[in-house]
């Protein structure tokens, strides 16, 4: 569960959210997932997973960077809260 995107395998530049997002596993900012490309975005508003479950992955841009994920010039300011796995930018990578 992303703010912008659930889960992303292309590519993402110039974007933005500030919405809050709630979930409970893959939880991001902006993505959910992300496979594909993010540049240039960034998201602001808070990311919560509290329930209470082993791999929440959650990150205050995105929730799990899998394989041939590419971050570049991103950035968040929200805060994040979560039980495992939880990252500033990026909860699993």
């Amino acid at each position: 569960m992303g703010g912008l995107i659930g889960s992303n395998t292309g590519n993402v530049a110039a974007s933005y959210t500030t919405t809050d997002v709630d979930g409970t596993t893959q939880v991001g900012g902006l993505a959910g997932l992300n496979t594909g490309t993010i540049a240039t975005s960034y998201a602001t508003g808070p990311v919560n997973a509290d329930t209470p479950r082993v791999g929440n992955q959650v990150g205050g841009l995105v929730g799990n960077n899998g394989s041939g994920g590419i971050i570049q010039t991103s950035y968040e300011l929200g805060t994040v809260n979560g039980v495992s796995d939880v990252g500033g930018l990026i909860g699993n990578n």
